[in-house]
């Protein structure tokens, strides 16, 4: 599943206005009658429930709207170039690494409002009796590039500047504006102008380079080390069908499920499997990390690891132990990546109880309440648990 892709996007230019005058039979020297140049296209970015991952954008580097059309002889508009529509999924952020200067005025002067005509600056342009250009239309040093911040692919995005979370389906965001059209000569006759050899270029669009990350936007995400059976859980809970096998690291990515209870639809994410130094980037690291800040509450799911089971010498209060530095591990993998998530509501269960002594399960409970931590018992298999399960995810979002 793509989650985090870079983007160069270009806002069209506005058309420049065009100089002319009326020349028909029988008038040989008739007034101006350049048209204004068209708008730039610009670059909205939607969010919307038809989509679920950033898959569609892989491998694009460049998105591009069109510039306006030039004025025309005959008072004749440029074109208006059309807006580019990007739609992401739910949960999507922008985060702004650079952009030029056109770009950094709006954001200065109106934040993520449209500027309008009257708040930009035209450049004119003239032409001579014989019509040369007088003046350079080149305007390129508006379009150069200024940096405002980096972003570290192996780290989450944080140095950029956030500009949107499109949270909710339908939400927009205009990421680029692009151009306005310039006047044509027309605009500018006057008494004590009457044949005006001047007319405006259009604006520069705007300009940015921007990381889109989607967010796993769960009420409840299921956290632990491979194997614990996250994916067990999630398939029973809800109608998800996600990859399970015996072996590490089947979930490779959030994988999502909606479970109904009464008159309330929770969303469960399955979050891919976690090691001991996963905030340092072992297993695999940040790049999944990110979906736990997310979730409304954690699900921390451990479990007696297979080899401890079958070893015989291994007596059941120190397998009680084992699951809880189980937990602890995982927890202070969470927290050391996201410090916020520290008062994050938790609840802790202990997978696959069908396959554990009822002496080992009271010891385990036993153990987990000393340290002021309940925890619910559970199986996939059977069943067992998963009401009183229910209950708890209810209790902790409420």
């Amino acid at each position: 599943m793509q989650d985090l892709v870079h983007l160069t996007c270009i806002a069209g230019n506005g058309g420049r206005g065009k100089i002319s005058f009326r020349r028909e039979k029988y008038v040989a020297k008739g007034g101006p009658d350049g048209g204004d140049g068209g708008d730039g296209g610009n670059i909205l970015i939607r969010a919307t429930s038809h989509r679920s991952t950033l898959d569609h954008l892989a491998g694009i580097a460049k998105i591009e709207a069109k510039s306006g059309g030039a004025g025309g002889a005959r008072k004749k508009y440029g074109e208006k170039a059309e807006t580019q529509v990007l739609e992401v999924p739910v949960g999507t952020r922008v985060i702004i690494s650079e952009q030029n200067q056109t770009a950094l005025h709006r954001q200065l002067s109106v934040g993520d409002q449209p500027l309008k005509r009257k708040q930009v600056r035209f450049k004119r342009y003239e032409v001579d009796f014989r019509g040369n250009l007088i003046t350079d239309i080149a305007d390129e040093k508006a379009m150069e590039l200024l940096p405002v911040g980096q972003v570290d692919i192996d780290k989450p995005p944080v140095l950029g500047q956030v500009v949107a979370d499109l949270s909710q389906d339908g939400d927009e965001y205009l990421l680029c504006q692009g151009g306005f059209g310039g006047r044509g000569n027309t605009r500018f006759k006057a008494s004590t102008m009457t044949t005006p050899r001047i007319a405006e270029l259009g604006t520069p669009g705007e300009r940015r380079q921007i990381w889109l990350e989607l967010r796993v936007l769960a009420d409840i995400g299921f956290v632990g080390e491979p194997s614990v059976g996250k994916s067990t859980l999630l398939s029973v809970l809800t109608k998800a069908k996600p990859k399970i096998a015996a072996y590490p690291f089947t979930t490779l990515e959030p994988q999502l499920g909606r479970m109904t209870i009464g008159d309330r639809e929770l969303v469960l994410a399955d979050l891919p499997g976690l090691l001991e130094g996963a905030s340092e980037g072992r297993g695999l690291g940040n790049e999944f990390l990110r979906h736990v800040a997310h979730c409304k509450a954690l699900c921390f799911v451990v479990a007696v690891p297979e080899e401890i089971l079958l070893a015989q010498s291994t007596d059941e209060k120190s397998m009680a132990k084992t699951v809880w530095d189980q937990y602890q591990t995982i927890r202070t993998e969470v927290i050391t990546s996201y410090p916020e998530l520290k008062n994050k509501d938790l609840l802790v269960v202990l997978s696959k109880s069908d396959i554990y002594s009822a002496e080992f399960i009271a010891l385990a409970k036993s153990y987990f309440a000393k340290k002021n931590t309940p925890l619910v018992v559970v199986s996939g298999a059977t069943g067992s648990g998963l009401d009183e399960l229910k209950q708890n995810f209810l209790q902790y979002l409420t």
